[in-house]
């Protein structure tokens, strides 16, 4: 029992590196965009503003059509990116701020939070009472976007 679900592991943890550096979950015969794959933390950057990604509170993760996974340090990062890359998505999934848990696209909501990685002050959360639509969340991020560059050199 041990050998086999230690072979799982490293077989996980060898999706999550393939990933990392851009062969997507295809490559760890994943099929389609069903379930997001481990973040490596601290250990790959985010695709929208380079810095790694550090907590997993924060974290998210975008599959492109193609098989590639993206991973965001900052949910400002991955909503502002998936608008960009619009065509491009299969799935999109965000780690809850308050919970162990994925939360896809479609069932998630956020948090203004003092702080996150980027500044954007966004967290991801379950839907209820007080939580911001992901319309709503990526106007907001829109907005210390461009606050951002407003107050850039």
């Amino acid at each position: 029992m041990r050998r086999a679900s230690a072979g799982r592991w490293l077989a996980r943890l060898g999706c999550a590196a393939l990933s990392a550096v851009g062969f997507g979950a295809a490559a760890c015969g994943q099929s389609g965009a069903d379930a997001p794959v481990p973040v490596p933390l601290d250990r790959v950057a985010c695709a929208r503003c380079g810095m790694l990604v550090g907590d997993l509170a924060f974290a998210g993760e975008l599959r492109t059509r193609s098989g590639e996974v993206l991973f965001y340090d900052d949910p400002g990062c991955l909503l502002l990116h998936a608008e960009e890359r619009a065509p491009e998505v299969a799935a999109i999934w965000f780690h809850a701020h308050d919970a162990e848990r994925w939360l896809s696209a479609d069932e998630v909501a956020f948090s203004p939070v003092g702080s996150s990685p980027m500044g954007y002050g966004l967290a991801a959360r379950a839907p209820g009472p007080g939580a911001l639509d992901r319309a709503t969340a990526l106007a907001f991020a829109r907005e210390r976007e461009a606050e951002r560059r407003k107050d850039a050199p």
